[in-house]
């Protein structure tokens, strides 16, 4: 057997589980296919790269995650908008009241939503990774650990060193106390 059949059975091998992981992030069936495809090309094109520090499986799985990182930004900077709601006119309220917030109250959202995201942003990429899959993407722990190729204990203490670490940044952003809550 070539080598290269041998990469292709091994990667048919683990395709089940890149694929669980992938919808696990995304949420969306075509788009963890199309992240499992692009990740197993990019395996193909790097395998002589690969020094065997950690397992096929946790090499393989640390490159799906970092290509559903990449969709889960591309999404977020170009979201898609579908045809249905764009031809669906507005409804009218029925009366004048409104629970919408005031201007002042917007305001105040506005600036938490900012400072959340600096401190998000200042946390280092390992924390960080941690935080975004498990609060943003609904990752538990069982999930975080496998998308980040570490145990179930490393993935709970890298979400309470994350936490901390947020509630330092956003203490020294806001000058105040913390948005975060323990």
């Amino acid at each position: 057997m070539e080598p290269s059949e041998h990469l292709a059975e091994l990667l048919g091998q683990h395709y089940p589980v890149a694929l669980r992981l992938a919808r696990s992030i995304l949420r969306e069936e075509e788009e963890a296919a199309d992240a499992v495809q692009s990740a197993f090309g990019s395996v193909l094109k790097n395998f002589v790269n690969f020094r065997e520090e950690s397992s096929f499986s946790t090499w393989l799985n640390r490159i799906v995650v970092n290509q559903c990182l990449m969709r889960l930004r591309q999404l977020r900077r170009h979201p898609a908008v579908s045809m249905d709601a764009m031809s669906v006119e507005p409804q009218r309220p029925l009366y004048a009241s409104s629970r919408l917030p005031g201007p002042e109250e917007v305001l105040q959202q506005r600036e938490a939503a900012a400072a959340i995201e600096r401190a998000v942003h200042g946390l280092p990429e390992r924390l960080r990774d941690a935080w975004v899959l498990h609060e943003y993407h609904g990752l538990d722990l069982r999930g975080l650990s496998e998308a980040l190729g570490i145990s179930i204990s490393a993935a709970k203490s890298r979400l309470f060193r994350a936490r901390a670490e947020l509630r330092r940044l956003l203490t020294n952003i806001l000058g105040a106390r913390p948005v975060l809550a323990s």
